[in-house]
């Protein structure tokens, strides 16, 4: 589980999109979308549901919670899901109101406090390692 999430973190750091194109102007792909809930309120441990749309149909995924801004990730709570023929996806994870993160790029750990850092769930392609990026975030997690 650790390098899917690892590619996962990589993937959401860069942020970058699929582009596509046909002989004119570069035309981005429709990004998927990634929804949380409960996503306020949150207590550590809590279960959510992570539901995602507008991916590659039949596509393997990997889901996980990330903070953001230095892109450390847990990687003990990540799981793989399949999107469905529509490329839909719903799924229940565990999220951590604080965690010992691992940063992908430089493989440093760091103790992330999702309460004051912004933490994320975030769902890619565990394949493609960051070319022809299929991802997508959601809204940033609240912790009371």
């Amino acid at each position: 589980m650790n390098s899917r999430l690892t590619r996962l973190a990589l993937v959401t750091g860069t942020a970058a999109l699929a582009l596509t194109t046909t002989g004119g102007p570069a035309l981005a792909a429709p990004a998927p979308t990634v929804a949380v809930s409960p996503s306020t309120g949150l207590g550590d441990g809590q279960v959510v549901t992570v539901t995602g749309a507008g991916f590659t149909p039949g596509k393997l995924l990997a889901v996980g919670q990330c903070e953001m801004e230095n892109l450390h990730c847990a990687l003990d709570d990540d799981l793989e899901v399949t999107a469905d023929k529509s490329g839909a996806f719903s799924t229940r994870i565990t999220v951590r109101k604080a965690y010992k993160g691992t940063n992908p790029k430089d493989h440093t750990e760091q103790a992330v406090d999702c309460a004051a850092q912004a933490c994320s769930i975030a769902a890619v392609d565990p394949a493609d390692g960051g070319d022809n990026v299929e991802y997508g975030v959601s809204e940033t997690l609240s912790f009371s």
